[in-house]
């Protein structure tokens, strides 16, 4: 399932609707209020097991912007594939 699809469930199941009729709508057009913005972040962070800072959770104004931001985390969290591994300190003089 991709990630546009999985946010469109979470407003689904939670919301009754969905925001991709009108995916660059402002959320408020919903008459979500700022209580209804906290539960989607959370939502949102359990659905993806991701962790979203209160900044980027204020970011999440229209469902493409909470798919935007997901997509954004995610690519953060993902390891890079150029970066040697780590190793402790103790192992790097063997």
């Amino acid at each position: 399932m991709n990630i546009e699809s999985r946010v469109q469930g979470i407003f689904a199941r939670h919301f009754g609707f969905d925001p991709f009729l009108t995916p660059e709508r402002n959320l408020r057009a919903f008459n979500l209020d700022s209580m209804d913005s906290i539960w989607l972040a959370m939502a949102i962070e359990d659905e993806f097991s991701i962790s979203l800072s209160e900044a980027e959770s204020t970011e999440i104004v229209s469902a493409s912007s909470a798919v935007a931001l997901v997509k954004r985390v995610l690519a953060r969290m993902a390891p890079s594939d150029h970066q040697p591994p780590e190793f402790p300190a103790t192992l790097a003089h063997c």
